[in-house]
């Protein structure tokens, strides 16, 4: 019985582990998302300057400058592809959800706008535990050479 207290408190201090580290990768990903959006766009700028597209056309645009970000940190934090693909689609999905809400005039340019970051920021964090499982304790048991 002497040995409860200790296996309790180390199953708490594994999980807050586990929490901070999450919200760290969470974290990262939001950066990576957030600097694909500015570089990117200030790029695409440069290479191809113009009039703004349609409001739905513009945050794919936007959304798919977040993904490659996104997606360029989950590589190099050797991420499994599923995860990846995963957390890409969780990006896209709020955008996806929102546009016809702006094709029949029930929402504002604005609104897809600002509900698409919101909504993606949940979507993103709702979508982690499945990219965090099949991405660093695979790559970690292909790496020592055991199999989970």
């Amino acid at each position: 019985m002497a040995n409860r207290p200790k296996t309790a408190t180390r199953n708490v201090a594994a999980y807050r582990a586990r929490l901070f580290r999450g919200v760290l990768e969470y974290l990262g990903m939001v950066a990576a998302m957030l600097a694909g959006m500015v570089v990117l766009g200030l790029l695409r700028d440069v290479v191809a300057p113009g009039p703004a597209l349609r409001a739905d056309l513009e945050t794919m645009i936007m959304a798919t400058e977040m993904v490659i970000g996104m997606a360029a940190w989950m590589i190099a934090r050797r991420h499994a592809w599923r995860g990846i693909a995963v957390m890409s689609a969780a990006m896209y999905l709020p955008f996806l959800v929102l546009a016809p809400l702006l094709w029949v005039g029930a929402i504002s340019a604005e609104a897809l706008g600002i509900g698409g970051h919101l909504l993606m920021l949940v979507a993103m964090a709702l979508a982690m535990p499945l990219t965090h499982r099949t991405g660093h304790g695979a790559q970690r048991a292909q790496h020592e050479g055991t199999a989970r």
